[in-house]
């Protein structure tokens, strides 16, 4: 679903925003729907890292684990509100986040059996 995902907001849209973030940003109908399918498993992974933030603590240690959150945080607010225009300075923030977010989501389904 993430990928699938992915894949939608990539594809080419008709420049036809469902609501402007900025001047010259906003998504169109069809990277809405892809933001969806992002956007739910990720909310749902990072809900239940956060829930598990003993058990995160306690695999990465005290201090990567404020680290990592801190990463995450500052990644997530580098990408949506100071450097939404686009460029490599939004790539830096998706990686930055990304990185952060992800150590979190590892150490939190670590031990978790299916």
């Amino acid at each position: 679903m993430f990928l699938a995902g992915v894949v939608i907001v990539a594809l080419p849209d008709s420049d036809e925003r469902v609501f402007s973030i900025g001047e010259s940003h906003g998504p169109a109908l069809i990277d809405v729907a892809g933001l969806v399918l992002v956007m739910a498993p990720w909310s749902f992974m990072m809900i239940y890292a956060l829930a598990k933030w003993r058990e995160v603590f306690r695999v990465l240690g005290r201090p990567a684990a404020a680290a990592t959150l801190a990463l995450g945080v500052t990644g997530l607010l580098l990408t949506t509100v100071l450097l939404g225009s686009g460029g490599w300075y939004w790539w830096l923030g998706a990686g930055i986040a990304f990185g952060g977010q992800m150590a979190w989501i590892i150490a939190a389904f670590r031990n978790r059996h299916y």
